[in-house]
């Protein structure tokens, strides 16, 4: 049997490439997102990007690549093995620069389906189960050389050959999280929170302003405005979520994205509201019971106040307080990434808090790094405020504009640090 090869990307770069170029490039030629381009580039992970190819075909790929500036193995090493002459005549594509690599017929890159054996799996117009080139394949059915036969056997797959990269991130039912990532990740983070918000700023400056105006308007009503926001609220963050991502794959994000998560699986999103609803409303009463108890037991008769009952008194209040401090916290672990969960992964609302409380546990460190920096963001808006010289009325209007910038920095951060956490 002819040996076959895989084109394995070490996860380095060549001292001479220009990352930006690369991105860009490698996102074009594989149909790539740029922002998944320069996660898989930049990611420092060894990556397989072909599989099952005859020598030829391998070298073509490892050309085309290492002259993109990447570092390209291929295994096993064509040095150490002779391979079988192929058959298989390669057409090469010149695009008009130094990149060359095979090209297929270009109705047949997009083709969903493998015309041999059926299987969905396809890339670029190769088949990843039975390895065929589907316009090859095509053009030799019409000639009459192979019998239209389309579901014949699948090839089973080598069980020692590695996991291959579809060079798409994984969605849906292929989460690997939630997992451990780096203290150091939450700078980027941020950055990359930037990257949304300069990427629309004005779209973005709208979507908060509606936000706000929907959150005055609800909390107008009597009586029930405060739970109505309160519960609508991760509706409303699942909707950034969802322009989080169209804006990650290339769509551009519009102020009618807030509104995103009420066709997105809105039934779970308000449940999670509701949840927290409860949760924080148990939290808010066992404080008040541990300090109004405290009271009590204290001061059975009124005026008896003295040194011994203040600091009898003083003592319960600081623990029931840091104690309901504890449990909001970990209330907001189980919920910072609910929405995004619910909405784009179509995941139930308790399954998600508790996906979320788990993601969070295991990343203290860069949560808690980015809760700081965050923190920083925020205090140097309000200090700018009041230490510039302007007017009272125009520094207030700085400070407004410094919160409609930073908060939609901070959601794009969090949807950066739930896509980094959840998904490899």
């Amino acid at each position: 049997m002819s040996e076959v090869y895989q084109v394995i990307y070490s996860g380095k770069l060549q001292p001479s490439a220009d990352q930006s170029r690369l991105v860009a490039l490698f996102s074009e030629k594989f149909k790539l997102g740029q922002e998944k381009a320069q996660r898989l580039i930049t990611g420092g992970k060894a990556i397989t990007l072909k599989k099952d190819l005859d020598l030829d075909k391998a070298l073509k790929y490892r050309e085309a690549l290492e002259k993109l500036g990447m570092i390209i193995v291929i295994d096993p090493d064509p040095d150490l093995v002779t391979p079988e002459p192929s058959e298989l005549t390669l057409d090469i594509y010149s695009g008009g620069d130094d990149e060359t690599t095979e090209v297929l017929d270009q109705s047949q890159i997009h083709r969903e389906r493998c015309p041999k054996c059926d299987s969905g799996n396809m890339q670029l117009g190769i088949c990843q189960d039975c390895g065929i080139v589907a316009a090859k394949y095509l053009a030799a059915q019409a000639r009459g050389e192979i019998p239209e036969s389309p579901q014949e056997e699948v090839r089973k797959e080598d069980p020692y050959t590695p996991p291959e990269a579809d060079l798409e991130e994984p969605r849906d039912g292929d989460m690997v999280g939630p997992r451990s990532v780096s203290a150091g990740r939450a700078f980027r983070w941020v950055a990359d929170g930037w990257a949304f918000f300069k990427d629309a700023p004005w779209s973005w400056m709208i979507a908060l302003v509606l936000w706000g105006v929907v959150n005055a308007l609800v909390a107008m009503v009597p009586f029930v405005g405060a739970i109505v926001i309160t519960l609508l609220a991760p509706t409303l963050v699942a909707g950034f979520m969802i322009g989080c991502r169209e804006q990650e794959e290339g769509e551009p994000f519009t102020p009618s994205q807030l509104f995103a998560g009420f066709s997105h699986n809105f039934g779970q999103t308000v449940m999670v509201g509701l949840f927290y609803l409860i949760f924080s409303g148990l939290i808010v009463f066992g404080m008040m019971l541990a300090m109004f108890g405290s009271l009590g037991s204290v001061f059975p008769q009124v005026g008896e106040v003295d040194v011994v009952s203040s600091v009898a008194l003083t003592t319960p209040i600081i623990a029931s307080f840091a104690v309901g401090m504890l449990a909001f916290t970990l209330l907001l672990m189980a919920y910072i990434f609910a929405p995004a969960l619910v909405a784009l992964e179509d995941v139930g609302a308790w399954q998600a808090m508790k996906m979320s409380f788990m993601g969070c546990l295991k990343n203290l460190l860069p949560l808690t790094l980015y809760s700081i920096l965050a923190l920083l963001l925020f205090l140097m808006n309000g200090l700018f405020m009041l230490l510039s010289p302007v007017s009272v009325v125009l520094a207030g209007v700085l400070f407004v504009l410094g919160l409609l910038i930073l908060f939609p920095v901070q959601i794009g951060a969090i949807y950066t640090a739930y896509t980094d956490i959840y998904y490899d």
